[in-house]
């Protein structure tokens, strides 16, 4: 049996379990989500992830909720981003602007089992950061923002720059429906991403108001041979410095010699 239909089975499995064990109880009711996996190993090697959030939706009565309004989040760890605007000069391409953003989620991404405009107001999506265009963007210099039209050209420099690697969508993912009140939503997570706490949210919204809202936490960490030199290289970094640089100089040396006997 394929790894992926094991975790299809398995997922189906604990789905079941939450949807049996939460129609005994009124005070279950709303929605409930798990993953597939909560850890994600970042080796020498890495080259993303699949990440599978499920979960289930039912009434206060217990009972599964016809067409509900569900959204999934994933957003990735925050921290200040410096967004430089380049400009040609004597023909060569030099920093000219620069702007730095706070607390800025290096990746989010979003389902959605219905549209925007369906599911909420645009206000109520705004309080609940759902939506790419919810996302805040604050500079870490006030100044910055006196210019608004040079701001706004740099915010949408930072979403372009970030949707072509991956860690920003073009628009929400569709939430799919495995069963009764049952439903997954699959999220990829690139190569480039940093490791760190990620955050998992769903909500639930019935007749455009939000009754119910549950989180989770998704651990990426280094693993293998990429956490020692990762480890080695914060823990010893002029040490690690100084190999870097012999091995830069033996690497030179070495390819010198191999042009100089080719050259006979």
């Amino acid at each position: 049996m394929k790894i992926k239909n094991i975790i299809t089975f398995m997922t189906i499995l604990v789905l079941c379990g939450l949807y049996f064990g939460s129609s005994f109880a009124a005070s279950q009711s709303g929605i409930m989500i798990d993953m597939a996996k909560e850890n994600v190993d970042v080796t020498t090697g890495f080259s993303g992830s699949d990440i599978v959030v499920f979960g289930v939706a039912q009434d206060e009565n217990g009972k599964s909720i016809k067409s509900p309004g569900i959204v999934v989040l994933l957003k990735g760890p925050q921290s200040n981003v410096v967004v430089r605007k380049k400009e040609s000069v004597a023909g060569m391409w030099l920093n000219s602007d620069s702007i730095e953003f706070k607390n800025i989620p290096h990746f989010y991404d979003y389902a959605m089992s219905m549209s925007e405009k369906d599911i909420a107001s645009a206000q109520t999506l705004i309080e609940n950061g759902i939506g790419l265009n919810t996302l805040t963007f604050e500079p870490d210099d006030e100044d910055d923002v006196d210019d608004p039209e040079q701001f706004r050209q740099f915010q949408e420099a930072l979403i372009r720059i970030w949707q072509r690697h991956g860690n920003f969508p073009l628009g929400g993912r569709p939430i799919k429906f495995i069963g009764d009140g049952l439903f997954r939503a699959d999220f990829a997570l690139p190569a480039n991403i940093p490791t760190g706490m990620y955050q998992v949210e769903a909500f639930l919204f019935e007749g455009g108001k939000l009754v119910d809202k549950r989180e989770k936490l998704l651990d990426v960490q280094q693993a293998g041979l990429s956490a020692f030199i990762n480890h080695y290289a914060h823990t010893y970094s002029l040490l690690y410095a100084f190999f870097g640089i012999m091995m830069a100089v033996g690497m030179g040396i070495f390819s010198d010699s191999l042009s100089k006997k080719r050259g006979r």
